[in-house]
């Protein structure tokens, strides 16, 4: 059943409303995860979004049917448990002492990785590999499920043995492995923008462009440098003028040396401030 509300009228400013039953079937929406129950912006709405159907698979609505199609990413103790008291808060994730739980489910994991047969990845452990060795972080995490029952969950940091979803992890939130998926269809973009640059680097206009604006700027360095050397001696050359003007000179005379002095001090200001936005204009007309 449907209640629509219509504005009948209004009195002192309160609306008055008259209700309209209308019946309606509301038709359960069916939403799509991708193969393994992995989500993509694209199976929201996969007729206004199509790709291909093997990506894609309804989910259940109910809980029991849902929990029917996921992996079984509970793991239960293999080892005796009986008796560990659980932790009455959870742990501080950057400085604690892990719990005897989580010492033994993270023991159970590592006797996992050194037999499972499932996948192949080097992590240095054997001398005998010639690929290049990668470390990987791993995590458990006690739980308990629906049924109350004790065990752990497993997860592991980034891509293993060359892909992202694994029955004994849990899945990342965003796998970026899919082909059809959001990140692959970015990273495509991002590569051909890369590639149009390199090669724009590589013509020999923009070759000769480069070089010239680096010349350029050798350039300007140089005579900037020399224009200030030159002003330091020249003001050394002033100081010493002007105490044999003070020994030489009194009165107008004195006055009139000092400020020559003083003159030549402004024009080499002058003359390095015009030097530097000269320099300054031809960089940026390059």
């Amino acid at each position: 059943m449907l209640t629509l509300l219509k504005p009948k009228r209004e009195i002192n400013g309160s609306k008055h409303f008259d209700q309209k039953i209308a019946s309606e079937k509301q038709k359960p929406t069916e939403r799509f995860s991708c193969i393994k129950n992995q989500s993509c912006a694209e199976c929201i709405n996969p007729i206004a979004n199509p790709h291909p159907s093997y990506l894609c698979q309804p989910i259940p609505h109910t809980v029991s049917d849902r929990n029917q199609h996921l992996p079984e990413y509970f793991q239960s103790f293999q080892s005796d448990i009986e008796g560990i008291a659980l932790p009455e808060r959870f742990n501080y994730p950057f400085h604690y002492v892990p719990h005897e739980l989580a010492l033994i489910a993270a023991k159970e994991l590592q006797e996992y990785l050194q037999t499972q047969t499932d996948w192949e990845h080097d992590f240095g452990m054997e001398t005998s590999h010639d690929d290049l060795i990668i470390g990987k972080m791993f995590g458990v995490l006690v739980v308990k499920n629906r049924q109350g029952d004790l065990g752990y969950i497993c997860a592991v940091s980034g891509r293993l043995a060359g892909q992202n979803l694994h029955d004994k992890f849990v899945p990342p939130v965003f796998d970026i492995l899919v082909q059809d998926g959001f990140f692959r269809k970015g990273e495509a973009i991002i590569t051909e923008i890369n590639e149009r640059i390199y090669a724009l680097e590589k013509r020999p206009n923009y070759l000769a462009s480069k070089q010239q604006l680096e010349d350029a700027v050798q350039q300007s360095e140089a005579e900037l440098a020399a224009c200030v050397l030159h002003n330091k001696h020249q003001k050394e050359a002033r100081h010493s003028k002007r105490n044999d003007a003070e020994v030489n000179f009194t009165g107008s005379e004195l006055q009139e040396q000092i400020q020559k002095l003083n003159n030549e001090s402004i024009n080499d200001h002058y003359t390095l401030k015009q030097l530097r936005k000269h320099w300054a204009a031809e960089v940026e007309r390059l």
